[in-house]
């Protein structure tokens, strides 16, 4: 079944704001890194499920583990006040609590309302990280690539956190 792009598109925006806590939304972009690239957002269960896809990838180093995402895109938007979103994998709506056990890495970099850079991770079923404040380091002119690194460690372990983006060379401006 087929969601209707408003009904998915509202939800991904949703999504964003989510994650931000401070009301900006990412807008997607059907159109990635080829004609063969493109945003898919079906509905499981009744629920919508959004799948990213592109040449953005990121690693994670939590608790002495390495988790490594592929498959998403950089975005900016600046009229919202978005420097970069970084989204890999798949958003799962009917279960954001465990992702349906689907790989999702989310960075937000907002410049307005409020000056905030977020992380939200998860792998295998569980919540690696859930909207934890970072700090970021880019390289270059533009955000395509950089560091990030836990002010406190992970909600609910504790554990500190840091990793790595990189846009592969696409930025999209939405």
């Amino acid at each position: 079944m087929k969601v209707p792009a408003p009904v998915a598109f509202a939800a991904l925006a949703g999504c964003a704001a989510a994650l931000s806590g401070c009301g900006s939304a990412a807008k997607p972009r059907v159109s990635l890194a080829s004609p063969s690239c493109v945003t898919k957002s079906t509905s499981v269960h009744g629920k919508t499920e959004i799948r990213y896809c592109g040449p953005a990838t990121a690693t994670l180093l939590l608790g002495g583990k390495t988790y490594k995402f592929r498959y998403g895109r950089c975005n900016s938007d600046k009229a919202i006040g978005l420097t970069l979103g970084v989204t890999l994998g798949t958003i799962d709506y009917g279960n954001l609590k465990t992702n349906g056990g689907r790989r999702l890495f989310q960075l937000q970099i907002d410049e307005q309302p409020v000056a905030i850079e977020t992380v939200n991770a998860s792998w295998g079923g569980r919540s690696l990280i859930s909207l934890n404040t970072v700090k970021t380091n880019d390289t270059g002119s533009r955000p395509l690539s950089g560091t990030f690194q836990s002010f406190k460690g992970a909600f609910g372990t504790g554990k500190p956190f840091s990793g790595s983006w990189d846009c592969g060379g696409k930025l999209y401006a939405d």
